[in-house]
């Protein structure tokens, strides 16, 4: 996933769990982060990182 903060900082990794008003986020390039939902702008999947081999 690619999360898109407030100040357009973006962030990649892989959600690990989230609640009410904050989501884990794993990276494999740096430590793992706690992001509170108030500072994101948006998020989407990021397709270059797909692990799908349906073709």
């Amino acid at each position: 996933m690619v999360i898109v903060l407030q100040d357009n900082e973006k962030i990649n990794g892989t959600i690990e769990w989230y609640d009410k008003n904050s989501i884990k986020l794993h990276r494999e390039d740096g430590p793992n982060l706690l992001i509170l939902k108030h500072n994101i702008k948006y998020l989407y999947k990021d397709e270059s990182d797909s692990n799908d081999d349906d073709e």
